[in-house]
């Protein structure tokens, strides 16, 4: 797999996930869904987008990823592992005040952070390294 192919899964993954969260905002002023509504496709969004990019890159052979690449994927799974706990899972949450809900739209803040400013290349090299350990907790 290239290096730029990989890059474009990477940044599209977390694109996705992104605007679906940005889709809370937008959808509570439009009145298409609600917010929980929202949250909850956020949820599926968040669990498929980075389930197949993990998919996608996992064959691919560490010697041969950039060393930003190697932190991102870590951060990718690290936020998996996450949301696949029940302890972030807004699906049977009534409302918006639910801790789940409240969990997760964190969790997924913190993630859409942590992995734009890792895959970014202008990142330093110490900066991306103590942010992909502090997120992943290594």
């Amino acid at each position: 797999m290239k290096k730029e192919w990989l890059e474009a899964v990477l940044a599209d993954t977390i694109g996705s996930i992104k605007a679906s969260l940005d889709e809370v905002y937008r959808n509570d002023l439009l009145k298409f869904k609600s917010q929980l509504e929202q949250i909850k496709a956020t949820y599926f969004i968040s669990k498929i987008e980075i389930t197949q990019a993990i998919e996608t890159i996992k064959d691919q052979h560490k010697a041969t990823l950039t060393p930003r690449h190697r932190d991102v994927i870590e951060v990718f799974k690290h936020f998996e592992k996450k949301i696949s706990d029940d302890f972030y899972n807004p699906l049977y949450a009534k409302n918006m005040g639910n801790q789940r809900v409240i969990r997760f739209v964190k969790e997924t803040i913190k993630f859409l952070e942590v992995a734009h400013t890792t895959l970014h290349c202008d990142t330093d090299k110490k900066i991306r390294q103590e942010l992909t350990n502090s997120y992943t907790g290594d």
